[in-house]
């Protein structure tokens, strides 16, 4: 499916409409956060939140959750993030789920937890489905994305889930802006193995392409891969990358995200 303007545009403006519904707790800072988000971009504005407004707890449709008052994660915690795209991604497990096959969501770039804790949520009494995150704990306005991704699991009482601390890349190294990165299949053992469909969700912004190569060997390993990849920072160079390496293209819903598929089967 190729990506249609119109048609995110018209989501875009539905499911921002649909915030005082979709979230139960602290509803008027996201609203607030998401109207300086857009003027920020159309005007090149730096706008910050009013203090009245920096809520840290919030609770949407999709869980639980202690961010950073500031405009990027009150967009990103809001149920209107990515929302094709997450919508889409849950309904992928879902299906595949229902076959009763063994599922398991490897979250790459986990941040405070959006997608982890969206699906933890989802899928938590399926015995079927687990996940894995990775976030390296980078200092954002000095708190830790691991230490909240931690404090939010436990929020949301999550049980199917396992933290590793380092981000994903080709190389057992500190990259250059000092995060600890190592390949996926450095981490995996039998009991990863065992699973009969993987879903990896990889949003590492300039890193895609040595995160695409971090990937790549465990990939090797699965019967059958969907990935969901932010493809909007290096567009040529990550489309290449993906055909290089025989991903099939099956959708792209936003300006940010592709989806691809690879299998064995």
């Amino acid at each position: 499916m190729q990506y249609s303007k119109l048609r995110f545009y018209l989501s875009y403006i539905y499911y921002k409409i649909r915030i005082p519904i979709d979230v139960k707790k602290n509803s008027s800072s996201i609203f607030v956060a998401e109207v300086i988000w857009i003027l920020n971009n159309l005007f090149k504005k730096k706008y910050e939140i009013p203090n009245k407004f920096k809520k840290e707890y919030y609770e949407t449709k999709f869980g639980k959750f202690n961010v950073t008052p500031d405009v990027i994660s009150l967009v990103t915690v809001s149920p209107a993030f990515e929302r094709l795209d997450t919508d889409k991604l849950g309904n992928l497990i879902n299906s595949e789920l229902k076959k009763n096959k063994k599922v398991l969501f490897i979250d790459i770039g986990a941040y405070f937890g959006d997608y982890t804790v969206r699906f933890g949520n989802q899928f938590k009494r399926n015995k079927n489905f687990r996940i894995i995150c990775f976030e390296p704990g980078t200092e954002y306005l000095s708190v830790s994305t691991l230490s909240q991704l931690k404090k939010n699991i436990q929020l949301n009482k999550l049980n199917n889930i396992k933290i590793f601390s380092f981000g994903i890349g080709s190389k057992i190294e500190k990259n250059e802006i000092g995060i600890q990165t190592k390949p996926l299949d450095s981490v995996f053992r039998k009991e990863y193995l065992k699973y009969d469909v993987v879903f990896i969700k990889l949003d590492i912004d300039d890193f895609v392409i040595d995160g695409l190569k971090g990937i790549q060997k465990a990939v090797n390993n699965f019967g059958e891969v969907y990935l969901l990849v932010e493809d909007f920072v290096k567009p040529k160079e990550t489309l290449s990358y993906l055909k290089k390496n025989k991903y099939k293209f099956m959708y792209k819903l936003t300006p940010y995200n592709s989806f691809w598929h690879k299998s064995d089967v």
